[in-house]
């Protein structure tokens, strides 16, 4: 599956596609804040020179180009991770609460991606 591809071939997005690839029913799944500091960091440190929520929706729109589906949950914010805070069962973004999201993901529910309309950086 993976033989042949060079080190140059492999980002992030790929992971994604080969995964997909090998396993068709996997279920891809991301939450993002569109200004998150840390990804931006990171961006800057290996020589993106694009704004986060641009590179968010290219990698997504890369991915599913290739034929696999990642689900999104984009909020504005320049937080990073979400897990350990309380805001994980209040955030709503577009009418959409995150703990829902999540839970109809987890339970095989069909859902739609979410991305902050007015993501407003900070």
């Amino acid at each position: 599956m993976n033989e042949g591809i060079t080190p140059e071939e492999w980002s992030f997005p790929a992971l994604f596609v080969q995964a997909g690839t090998h396993d068709p029913d996997i279920v891809m799944s991301r939450f993002d804040f569109a200004y998150d500091g840390t990804q931006s960091l990171f961006l800057s440190l290996s020589g993106v020179d694009v704004p986060l929520l641009e590179s968010i929706d290219a990698n997504e729109a890369r991915i599913e180009s290739e034929g696999v589906d990642q689900l999104s949950y984009t909020a504005p914010g320049s937080e990073h991770t979400l897990v350990r805070k309380d805001e994980f069962y209040d955030m709503e973004v577009n009418g959409a609460l995150l703990v829902d999201w999540v839970a109809d993901l987890v339970d095989g529910e069909p859902v739609e991606d979410v991305r902050c309309e007015d993501c407003e950086a900070p």
